[in-house]
């Protein structure tokens, strides 16, 4: 037991986000973090990373450009 890593000791790797978009914190005025990420070029907004992925997959599909609104 003693070879095995707690939970505390793994690290998660941060999400790989597309070239050109940004992870953007706003805090609320009752201190809560939002978290979005965000297209600086567009101010396309996605909450989720999985959201943000999903747009990336329809876009490359669509063959339009990740930075279009």
């Amino acid at each position: 037991m003693d070879d095995q890593k707690d939970i505390k000791d793994i690290k998660v790797l941060p999400a790989l986000i597309p070239e050109g978009w940004v992870l953007d914190t706003k805090l609320k005025e009752d201190g809560t973090e939002v978290k979005c990420y965000l297209c600086p070029a567009t101010e396309q907004r996605f909450y989720t990373y999985e959201d943000l992925m999903r747009y990336v997959r329809y876009a490359k599909a669509a063959k339009v450009s990740i930075y279009s609104p």
